[in-house]
């Protein structure tokens, strides 16, 4: 079976930095180069669904699976769970300020996709995973909503390739597609805006699935994240 890729928005408090910014910078040790977006079959836009829209929906759930291999970085997977274990209360309100997941594709993914490579590379941090003091959040928030101002049919066309539902414009499928690759676009900015609003610094991760916090032992690292099929 398939497992979610997660996107997870922090906020981080003064009192946290100092213990966070040491284990984000050790994360980030080794990241690779951020690649590049190859082109996508776009889905065809007419009812009914076709041999051709199916062909293009599972070219385009490879396609986003390999990126996917490209996008992750298993240290910031396993800096989450641990934060995620070790400190159960992050998962409430007060500090996870924003969320974003999809079956079977990193959210990340979903969003290069749809806004490209030139874009994206202009996000802070590295892959779509960031740390960020309460003294640079503005300036942040600035770029990246400049970043992400996009067209939205563009944006929504290309960023449902990677996702493996969808169907003719205006179905019950299509609709809920539109919804997540939405919510994708806009959780950074949101995430963003919600720290700058408490003067607080934020902290976003990617992770495939979640952490089991009722068995601290199990952080889901190692061969375990080897054993899960992501597409």
């Amino acid at each position: 079976m398939g497992v979610d890729g997660v996107w997870w928005f922090f906020k981080v408090e003064e009192s946290d930095w100092t213990e966070i910014k040491p284990q984000f910078d050790r994360a980030a040790v080794g990241v690779g180069s951020l690649p590049e977006v190859k082109p996508f079959i776009l889905r065809s836009v007419a009812p009914p669904v076709t041999p051709k829209y199916a062909e293009a929906v599972v070219a385009g759930v490879l396609a986003g699976a390999e990126l996917g291999e490209r996008l992750f970085h298993r240290p910031f997977h396993e800096l989450v769970f641990k934060l995620l274990i070790e400190k159960p209360d992050w998962q409430s309100d007060e500090h996870l300020v924003e969320f974003a997941l999809q079956s079977r594709v990193l959210p990340t993914v979903v969003l290069m996709t749809g806004i490209g490579y030139e874009r994206f590379a202009q996000l802070p941090g590295y892959l779509g995973n960031m740390l960020l003091h309460r003294q640079e959040v503005a300036s942040a928030l600035e770029l990246v909503s400049q970043t992400l101002d996009v067209d939205w049919q563009s944006y929504s066309t290309k960023a449902k390739c990677t996702l493996d539902y969808g169907g003719p414009p205006g179905s019950e499928f299509d609709l809920d597609a539109d919804a997540d690759v939405a919510k994708i676009l806009h959780a950074l900015p949101n995430a963003l805006q919600k720290v700058k609003n408490d003067g607080a610094g934020l902290l976003v991760l990617s992770s495939w699935g979640f952490p089991d916090t009722d068995t601290p032992q199990n952080s889901a690292t190692g061969s375990e994240l080897d054993d899960i099929e992501f597409f």
